[in-house]
């Protein structure tokens, strides 16, 4: 991943309070469930409490106590900046990498094919 500009020693304070009893517990970041750091531009599926949708994820800053997501929209094909105040514990948005959805929608047709095919099989 791309290096969050910041204040190091503010974003490290910030890191080390997302422990379970932490300052900050009620922030996770999770970018991908894939073992490594992935680059930044990738696609996610953004969703809040009012909509979701595709977003690229451009960048990740850290200022003032502040998240603020770099993102463009797919559909729209619009760039928006998200901020997230680290001290709020309300919900914002969720961000799935995209990447992960699709490796779970083939891994769920792959077994449906094959209990098709299994079925198709019996009924012969």
């Amino acid at each position: 991943m791309e290096e969050i500009k910041s204040d190091n020693s503010v974003f490290e304070r910030m890191l080390s309070g997302m422990t379970l009893s932490g300052p900050y517990s009620h922030l996770k970041i999770i970018l991908s469930r894939v073992i490594g750091n992935p680059k930044l531009g990738q696609k996610y599926l953004m969703v809040s409490s009012s909509s979701f949708g595709v977003v690229i994820l451009n960048d990740i800053d850290f200022m003032e106590d502040k998240i603020i997501l770099h993102v463009k929209d797919t559909f729209y094909v619009m760039e928006q900046q998200f901020e997230l105040d680290v001290n709020e514990t309300g919900f914002k948005f969720l961000l799935i990498s995209w990447n992960d959805i699709k490796s779970l929608v083939r891994s769920d047709n792959d077994i449906t094919a094959s209990e098709d095919e299994t079925l198709v099989e019996l009924e012969r």
